[in-house]
């Protein structure tokens, strides 16, 4: 098959996600990429742990080209036809239109600028040099583009029990272009600037302060001393939690957002396993800010936590259903880790210290770097 069908297939599956999740007001325009990136990689997740990952890409291709397909039946719509048409309405974060003021329209076509740069930097020959990378990263990356499957007990990496949801991101994009190490650390990158994109988004309503802020923390990566030359999964974790906190803290006490919020933390879990505790931090901001949230529908504190309730405990039994279903997936390749955890008491002993002590040092020297 020609390069140029799956390449289109991409792009205007793509575009269907990114179109209609920018359409929905509880979305808008920053958010739906970081949602899209989870989306599509908790759809490709869903087959994979089952064994059927090809169906599982051509089913989520179906899904966005259906979407592209209902986007152009309401541009075709809803689009005046003469001078007596109504006028369309256009809120500051959902899709640019004819009448979203100029200032706005170029404030959102310029958060689009370092997804062109971060792309078109990355050479045509770029290679993964890291040790992690050949060990783990990109060589399950390649395993799974190679055999249209997870990863299994027999196959040649180590850390069999981490999560791969970035990996099924990058295989989307992978797999419907070609294997090339710069296709898979631009999947990398889109994820983690949409993250960025999110957060900015979620804390600045006007377009062109967001815009300002969102170019001005794609360079947070390098001040933890991360870059965007690597697909090590802690810079994705990082700003993938930063983007959860954020759809935490915007909360309004409706159902729609409170589900946006459990679809970006089940992401966040299947990224790594220490993710887990950063759920949980997550969930307990989703609490607080779902219910002091103004909802002119639920005036009493008593049916604030009520609904509060059962919409968490709705959502953290999906999590759950996540995390248990990577459990039940390791335990079937017989991947399972056994891990001793170290005593409070351990870690003060002489053989211990001097590895606490530079753990602490370096976790000290990132949140207080100038």
């Amino acid at each position: 098959m020609s390069t140029a069908l799956p390449i289109a297939l991409l792009l205007l599956s793509s575009a269907g996600y990114l179109t209609q999740l920018s359409a929905r007001a509880s979305i808008g325009l920053y958010t739906a990429p970081f949602l899209f990136c989870c989306i599509v990689s908790l759809l490709l997740y869903s087959f994979a742990i089952v064994d059927r990952l090809e169906m599982g890409l051509w089913f989520t291709v179906a899904v966005g080209l259906g979407l592209f397909g209902l986007q152009i039946k309401s541009w075709m719509t809803t689009t005046p036809r003469g001078p007596n048409a109504a006028t369309l309405t256009n809120g500051a974060d959902t899709l640019p239109s004819i009448h979203t003021p100029l200032t706005a329209r170029l404030a959102q076509i310029a958060v689009l600028i370092p997804f062109v740069l971060f792309y078109l930097s990355i050479d045509t020959d770029f290679k993964f040099l890291l040790w992690d990378e050949f060990s783990y990263w990109a060589s399950s990356a390649k395993i799974i583009f190679e055999t249209n499957a997870l990863f299994n007990n027999d196959s040649p990496i180590f850390f069999k029990s981490y999560p791969p949801l970035q990996q099924l991101f990058q295989y989307y994009f992978a797999k419907l272009t070609f294997w090339s190490e710069k296709n898979v650390l631009f999947a990398q990158t889109f994820w983690a600037l949409s993250s960025l994109l999110c957060v900015a988004g979620s804390f600045v309503k006007k377009p062109v302060h967001t815009a300002i802020v969102f170019l001005a923390s794609c360079s947070f990566l390098y001040f933890f001393e991360y870059s965007y030359s690597t697909i090590y999964s802690d810079p994705l974790m990082g700003v993938c939690f930063a983007a959860c906190l954020a759809l935490a803290f915007e909360q309004d006490g409706s159902k729609g957002r409170a589900l946006i919020f459990f679809i970006g933390v089940a992401a966040l879990l299947l990224l790594k396993e220490i993710a887990v505790l950063l759920a949980m931090v997550s969930v307990a901001v989703f609490v607080v800010s779902f219910i002091t949230a103004h909802n002119p529908q639920r005036p009493s504190t008593r049916d604030k936590w009520l609904v509060c309730l059962k919409t968490s405990a709705v959502g953290i039994l999906g999590l759950v259903a996540v995390v248990q279903s990577w459990a039940w997936y390791v335990a079937k390749i017989e991947g399972t880790r056994d891990l001793a955890a170290n005593s409070v008491k351990s870690l003060l002993e002489p053989a211990l210290q001097g590895r606490v002590d530079k753990t602490l040092a370096e976790f000290i020297l990132r949140v207080l770097k100038p």
